[in-house]
């Protein structure tokens, strides 16, 4: 498979979805959660080295990686096909890179949302957090330094941070910090 987005074929995308194990609807998220079980089942180190099952395990890995590599932000969930068009319909390459584009986009926006959400939980945990480590001994600087690391923490696994998870988890921190 080509590794690069700007050659690729539908087919070499139809194949890497069924190699990955995934419909053509299927989410960014739902493309890594099966990359994921696939690399977990089929990793090389799972079996003994310089075995034949090695080998074989080594090129299927190889094939995974290529197959996410093509497929990771989901761009047949933008195409034509994933919406129930016209089996008669010949799919151009302009469709194909149409797709994608959209697909990039797409992931963009996410990326985005999840930056801000990140940014405006930070600043809402700063204007509870602050306060009450100052009143606990905790000065100001120390606790703003524990706060960006862990703001810096949250952007850099940013991909599995989902807001409603992260709105949950600022709950419980406001119910553990007014619970005194």
């Amino acid at each position: 498979m080509p590794s690069t987005a700007s050659s690729v074929s539908l087919d070499a995308l139809l194949s890497a979805y069924a190699l990955l194990e995934v419909g053509w609807q299927a989410s960014g998220a739902d493309v890594r959660r099966a990359y994921r079980e696939l690399a977990r089942r089929h990793h090389p180190d799972r079996v003994p080295p310089n075995s034949p099952e090695h080998v074989l395990a080594t090129e299927r890995m190889a094939a995974i990686n290529a197959a996410y590599e093509l497929i990771h932000d989901a761009p047949l969930r933008h195409h034509p096909i994933s919406r129930g068009s016209d089996h008669h319909r010949t799919f151009t390459d302009a469709d194909v890179r149409e797709a994608q584009r959209l697909a990039r986009a797409h992931q963009r926006r996410e990326q985005i949302v999840t930056a801000v959400t990140i940014a405006g939980l930070c600043i809402l945990v700063s204007l509870v957090a602050l306060p009450t480590l100052h009143r606990a001994g905790v000065g100001y600087a120390a606790s703003a330094a524990v706060i960006i690391a862990l703001a810096a923490w949250a952007y850099a696994v940013r991909r599995s941070v989902d807001p409603f998870v992260a709105l949950n988890g600022l709950a419980a921190l406001l119910r553990l910090l007014f619970a005194r």
